[in-house]
């Protein structure tokens, strides 16, 4: 019995766990895609644009709390630190120096950094975990309700055995 209840605990856990991560990167998605604007330099003029509308090529500028809108290049900035935490789980921001690498739906920390843009929209890093993120939940919970189906089936079938055993063994006196 104690079996079954420490089960459906770690079930339940789990669920909750993956819930909230997939909740998480959800909530961080929808805040960059809602309409931040960036200033974005293309073919030689400066323009505000949404995350949505860059290209590769696009120079970017961002400012601190920024969302990085895509996968860049660090062409300048003056010692910034970058939260990964969206994408590793990390809650120490990293440093970064021009000709390294920043990531979609990562946080400038502090600073101003110009990057130009590597990857855009779904090609991604950050939108790649986020859909495959997506899919193993998909499946992990269609797996996960099934076998709480079948573990729940299993308690009852127990528990419909036993207690009108137990009914009976009470009423017998010796």
């Amino acid at each position: 019995m104690s079996i079954v209840f420490a089960v459906l605990v770690v079930t339940l856990v789990g669920s909750i766990t993956n819930y909230e991560k997939a909740k998480k990167f959800h909530e961080l998605n929808d805040l960059q895609s809602e309409g931040t604007k960036y200033q974005v330099i293309r073919g030689g003029s400066s323009s505000e644009m949404k995350a949505d509308e860059l290209l590769v090529g696009d120079l970017v500028n961002l400012v601190v709390g920024d969302i990085v809108p895509a996968d860049m290049f660090l062409v300048s900035s003056n010692g910034i630190k970058i939260d990964e935490s969206a994408l590793t789980g990390e809650s120490i921001p990293v440093d970064k120096a021009p000709g390294q690498k920043v990531y979609s739906g990562t946080i400038n920390q502090n600073g101003f950094l110009k990057c130009r843009a590597l990857k855009v929209g779904e090609d991604t890093i950050y939108s790649k975990k986020v859909t495959a993120d997506d899919k193993v939940e998909e499946k992990w919970t269609t797996t996960g309700t099934k076998e709480v189906k079948i573990i729940l089936a299993l308690f009852f079938m127990v528990a419909l055995l036993l207690v009108p055993g137990a009914a009976v063994a009470k009423d017998m006196t010796y």
